[in-house]
């Protein structure tokens, strides 16, 4: 088995074994061959490469919103080695790392995204804060990020957005398709809850009264019947009282399948709310290829 194979599993005995302080000595001394890969005029991906690097940056994106961070992990690292002038790889990358509960691993990252992606704004801010918080969980790591990486920088273009472009051989242009983030931890919070319990309520009452209504209905119906009110004029009083407690057994048998009816769709809303917000709340990429008449490249969308 190839030693490369291994490091993911190293990276989680190193976390694990933070707390006696032994994890972040063996992190920084656990090297992967050929990572991080080369920037600047040492990084020259070829079309092929880009090619490469989309297949593999969809693979990773797949791989992350199945929770599966093994292999995100994997996907995003050979998709930087194949296209290293996309440091935006680098911030999906820490984000698994730190998903997947590898603090260090994720520190690593951000800081080398931080250096090669060079953000800005507040984009900066936040990802200062980022490493600072995840510092904090790392035995022996700073609690705020130096601003002297040792990572160099980098010449690479799309850095401080959440979109980064590149442009390859003449052929066709790529963009990135528009991405929505939210803040982290973010979601719908409690109130599609209180819309699910509020509409439960309203279902169950709504339920009670029409079923309570329509055994009335069924019942003075069948006492009409039975007292020949079809045929027969000589119990005309009490017909017509079994006809009107009827018509309104019925019109209240209406208003509960109407709350009924009412409650289901606040439950149904408050649950399609929850579940859309929190797939909004957490992180969202897309890359997608759009034709055009001058240059091809990759466009390669993420946030955390």
């Amino acid at each position: 088995m190839r030693v490369r194979s291994f490091v993911p599993w190293l990276l989680v005995l190193t976390t694990s074994l933070g707390g006696v302080g032994i994890g972040p000595v063996l992190a920084q001394a656990i090297k992967e061959p050929g990572w991080p890969p080369p920037e600047g005029a040492a990084c020259k991906p070829s079309k092929a490469d880009d090619e490469e690097a989309q297949t593999l940056f969809k693979l990773a994106v797949k791989a992350e919103d199945t929770s599966n961070y093994t292999d995100a992990i994997k996907y995003y690292k050979d998709a930087y080695k194949r296209a290293c002038n996309r440091p935006l790889l680098l911030k999906n990358l820490g984000r698994a790392y730190e998903k997947d509960a590898q603090y260090a691993a994720a520190v690593e990252a951000y800081k080398l995204y931080r250096a090669r992606g060079k953000p800005t704004g507040d984009e900066l801010d936040q990802l200062d804060q980022k490493i600072a918080n995840l510092s904090k969980k790392v035995p022996g790591e700073p609690t705020s990020p130096a601003g002297t990486d040792t990572a160099p920088t980098t010449t690479a273009t799309g850095t401080g957005t959440a979109v980064t472009t590149a442009t390859a051989e003449p052929t066709a242009t790529a963009t990135a398709a528009p991405t929505t983030t939210a803040a982290p931890g973010g979601g719908p919070g409690i109130a599609p809850w209180i819309v699910v319990g509020a509409g439960g309520a309203l279902l169950v009452v709504g339920g009670i009264v029409g079923l309570g209504a329509n055994k009335t209905v069924s019942e003075k119906q069948d006492a009409f019947n039975n007292a020949g009110c079809n045929t027969s004029v000589r119990n005309r009083d009490l017909c017509l009282s079994l006809k009107d407690d009827g018509e309104a057994a019925a019109s209240t048998r209406t208003v509960g399948w109407v709350v009924a009816g009412v409650g289901a769709a606040a439950v149904v809303g408050g649950l399609v709310w929850y579940f859309t917000g929190q797939k909004k709340a957490e992180h969202k990429t897309g890359l997608q290829i759009t034709p055009g008449p001058t240059f091809a490249g990759l466009g390669i969308a993420g946030a955390f």
